[in-house]
């Protein structure tokens, strides 16, 4: 398992889709964006739950804006969810995009099938996190 920004590199991922090999996505948005934090769920969830929980509070409170209302996605835990918390995710088999240097995509059905993961039940998801961060 390897987690990787697309974003980051446009010649890796276009390799990565055209090579063939069997690949799950996790887009960023429109699936991993509902797994946001708002400061009152900081503060219920995470804050002097344990040692590792403090660690994750402070690491994501300095990162918040303290707008009101402001919420700090969690776009790194997206892959995770999806590998243990299946049932809060659909997973649809779609052809391997071909895309551009710049973000563009084509879809072409003769392509190779990709597993793409949309999340699609926080509520699961953040339970399922926290509990095993309770038990740290």
């Amino acid at each position: 398992v390897h987690t990787w920004i697309f974003a980051a590199n446009a010649y890796g991922r276009q390799a990565a889709f055209a090579c063939g090999v069997p690949v799950v996505v996790v887009p960023a948005f429109g699936s991993t964006d509902i797994l946001d934090i708002s400061q009152p769920e900081l503060d219920a969830y995470l804050k002097d739950k344990n040692a590792f929980c403090s660690y994750l509070y402070q690491i994501v409170e300095k990162e918040i804006s303290h707008d009101l209302a402001a919420r700090r996605m969690l776009f790194d835990i997206g892959a995770t969810a999806a590998l243990v918390t299946p049932d809060a995710v659909l997973f649809t088999v779609r052809p391997s995009p071909i895309l551009s240097s710049i973000g563009y995509s084509i879809t072409d059905m003769s392509r190779h099938s990709v597993l793409y993961a949309t999340m699609r039940n926080r509520q699961r998801i953040f339970a399922d996190m926290l509990n095993k961060f309770y038990t740290l």
